[in-house]
């Protein structure tokens, strides 16, 4: 083997965490156990119900409940990919609607901090740096108060996480699988919150940035199209509900004009894109004080 290659190699390597170090069993134990203990506190400061209507801090949970609970069509962009998972939660046998509604936020939310820690086991080779980051952000006021709650965000930071994940995973493995992985996340992020299309230029750089001759596979930025594509597939939700009549929509998708209509988010003011001074999001710990009223 040449120097030069040699060398190489020896870099490629050096970027894989050691197996020996960080086994998968105990990987995989103390990713459980960080998202377990995120699982657990929002489990504990969870709504009991549907909380009192509050314009704009509480506007939008209890009619995501709703939607959830019906199988309605919501408001633009639709959130098919949120609607219908998060109905899943519906068929528990404790609790009421709503209650299942905002425990399905904890799921999601728990799930993204255990791909967070992945994510940042991969970046820094360690798995307390990985925990105590993972669980920075689970305790932060923002993605706490949304994960316990009838909200969509922590749905959106597990996809996030999870492409994250999965390209941080092709850059030390170096297989082109986990890039049409990638790319079928990616498409199906978009069907759930549009800010996910983010994704595409940010995956894009990044792969420029570790090897620039993988964009020039033909076949494979064909096949990544084809995935992408296919992880659309749920916004054809959208118009078959509302060609059965849900109890609850918002939208007629069945319509052309509307179909693209409830693809377009409308402008409105939520405390988690109000970026003015003085105004903050409501924390964690106001349901918090009402659990223990």
């Amino acid at each position: 083997m040449k120097p030069a290659v040699e060398e190489t190699f020896k870099k490629d390597k050096s970027r894989r965490p050691e197996t020996s170090i960080y086994s998968r069993i105990s990987v995989f134990a103390a990713g459980l156990g960080v998202a377990g203990l995120a699982f657990l506190l929002y489990l504990w400061t969870l709504a009991p119900t549907v909380l009192y209507y509050e314009r704009p801090a509480l506007l939008d949970a209890a009619m995501l409940q709703s939607h959830v609970y019906a199988l309605g069509i919501t408001q633009p962009t639709g959130y098919p990919t949120y609607t219908m998972l998060a109905h899943l939660f519906t068929y528990l046998p404790f609790g009421d609607p709503a209650y299942r509604a905002n425990l399905a936020s904890a799921v999601f939310g728990a799930a993204a901090v255990f791909f967070l820690f992945l994510a940042g086991l991969r970046l820094s080779r360690r798995i307390l740096a990985a925990a105590v980051g993972a669980l920075s952000f689970a305790v932060g006021n923002t993605f706490w108060s949304q994960a316990i709650i009838a909200e969509v965000y922590t749905m959106n930071a597990l996809f996030v996480s999870l492409v994250v994940l999965v390209l941080l995973v092709w850059r030390d493995a170096r297989d082109d699988h986990y890039l049409l992985a990638s790319a079928f996340l990616m498409g199906l992020s978009l069907t759930h919150h549009l800010t996910s299309g983010l994704l595409l230029p940010t995956a894009a750089l990044f792969v420029l940035a570790v090897d620039c001759r993988t964009l020039l596979k033909r076949r494979l930025v064909l096949k990544g199209a084809g995935l992408f594509v296919l992880g659309l597939t749920p916004y054809l939700y959208l118009p078959v509900r509302a060609l059965m009549r849900p109890p609850i929509s918002e939208a007629d998708p069945s319509k052309l004009r509307e179909a693209l209509g409830a693809r377009r988010r409308p402008r409105v003011r939520h405390p988690l894109l109000d970026l003015r001074a003085g105004r903050r999001p409501r924390p964690a710990r106001l349901s918090l004080g009402i659990l223990l009223k």
